[in-house]
């Protein structure tokens, strides 16, 4: 989940809402699907397949849990950012805050990608191997690894750092509760495109 101002490949380059930033999400998005895309074109697009990587639909119970972990990630979200000063969330080196339409829609993009690669291929892959505990765990820390790289900015974002791995597991159980990416997917776009307006 990206906070105000903090994204998973922010931390190295413009603003999100910056045009020069538009190029890497979109790349990002690509290259986090990549492994899904490749998985389904050698199992030739099987229902297994998609199941797997949790490209299939959900009940309204599924996407009534997306919407509670979207408010709970909200709530880490924005309580590990309050001691965060504000020139830092929003400073060199952050993603910066959601400025317009675009800038939105990429943010609404990088969230999906990371629900395709973490929750989707990683999860789905470890979980049919060594059972869903492994799978969560397994998206949840590797999910986190990128997020370390914001303690480059400040050690001030510790807590958001702990929130992000506490994050990364919750949308992994969602993802496994539901069997699908969609609520995670759509959960993490929606707290991301909220924090990225406060």
């Amino acid at each position: 989940m990206c906070v105000p101002g903090v994204g998973i490949s922010g931390w190295t380059g413009p603003a999100i809402g910056e045009p020069s930033e538009h190029n890497g999400v979109v790349v990002e998005f690509v290259v986090f699907s990549l492994p899904s895309l490749i998985y389904l074109a050698v199992r030739r697009r099987d229902a297994e397949a998609r199941a797997t990587l949790g490209l299939v639909g959900t009940t309204a119970s599924g996407w009534l849990l997306g919407l509670a972990v979207a408010v709970v990630s909200l709530a880490l979200g924005w309580a590990a950012t309050l001691p965060v000063p504000a020139e830092i969330l929003h400073g060199p080196g952050t993603a910066g805050r959601i400025v317009g339409v675009v800038s939105g829609f990429m943010v609404v993009l990088r969230a999906v990608g990371e629900e395709i690669l973490f929750r989707g291929f990683l999860q789905g892959i470890v979980a049919r191997r060594w059972g869903a505990f492994a799978g969560i765990v397994v998206q949840g820390v590797a999910f986190w690894l990128p997020h370390l790289m914001l303690l480059t900015i400040t050690g001030a974002l510790v807590p958001l750092v702990i929130a992000q791995f506490a994050i990364g597991l919750l949308f992994g159980w969602l993802r496994h509760r539901t069997g699908s990416i969609a609520p995670g997917a759509a959960a993490h776009a929606l707290a991301n495109v909220i924090m990225g307006l406060v």
